[in-house]
């Protein structure tokens, strides 16, 4: 009988211990969601904007239903990852209903930032970035345009800003190309040029940036050869 009650206490020890999280994982990343810090959110609960504002999707990270400001509050529907960072879909008290992601470890806004959170939880500040790369602009690589420069969208996409790191107003997808009209200006921690493209459409726009869930080390605009 003692026998067992060794036996089961060894096992309930070793259980324990393949519970905890390895001391190699990354202190601040979801172990389920690679690009988020760990999720505060599920179904059913209450939750509110933590940043400036949050984007509402039709689908997680699909088109753009609405530009929603704090700290505006809402009701968690359901949530997946999208194999990156968790999405939650949301019900606003307003009525707008969408996906919107809840943190990230990296973005253009920063390092480590949750975007939504649970209501009346007051979150701690973000860790500090790594030290910067580039003494220009430390989310940035090293700016390649100038006021004059013609130049393309070098990905799929590219978000116009109305000022440098401000709300997004239009989504303009490559090859589109522009001109440089104003710039560069750093945010704090982007590169943004204000550029006009061929069909009048105007706005600030982001060069580059070291690192992004879409890939780092990547350019969105370049200089047309």
């Amino acid at each position: 009988m003692k026998k067992w009650s060794v036996i089961a206490a060894v096992l309930l020890i070793l259980s324990a211990l393949t519970a905890l999280p390895s001391a190699a994982q990354d202190a601040y990343s979801d172990p389920l969601c690679p690009g988020s810090l760990p999720s505060r959110l599920n179904s059913g609960d209450r939750g509110q904007i933590v940043e400036i504002y949050s984007t509402l999707r039709y689908t997680p990270n699909g088109a753009t239903i609405e530009v929603v400001n704090a700290p505006a509050q809402f009701t968690v529907l359901s949530k997946l990852c999208d194999g990156y960072t968790w999405s939650l879909q949301i019900q606003y008290d307003g009525g707008f209903t969408g996906w919107a992601t809840e943190s990230q470890t990296v973005s253009e806004f920063g390092y480590n930032r949750y975007w939504l959170a649970p209501l009346g939880v007051t979150l701690p500040p973000p860790p500090p970035p790594p030290p910067p790369t580039d003494g220009t602009c430390p989310g940035s690589l090293p700016p390649q345009l100038e006021v004059g420069s013609i130049g393309y969208i070098a990905q799929v996409f590219s978000t116009l800003r109305d000022s440098p790191g401000g709300i997004p107003t239009q989504i303009v997808y490559a090859p589109a190309t522009f001109q440089v009209i104003e710039g560069p200006v750093c945010d704090g921690y982007l590169t943004y040029y204000r550029i006009v493209y061929i069909d009048g459409s105007t706005g600030w726009a982001n060069e580059s940036q070291l690192y992004s869930p879409w890939g780092d080390y990547q350019y969105w605009l370049l200089a047309t050869p």
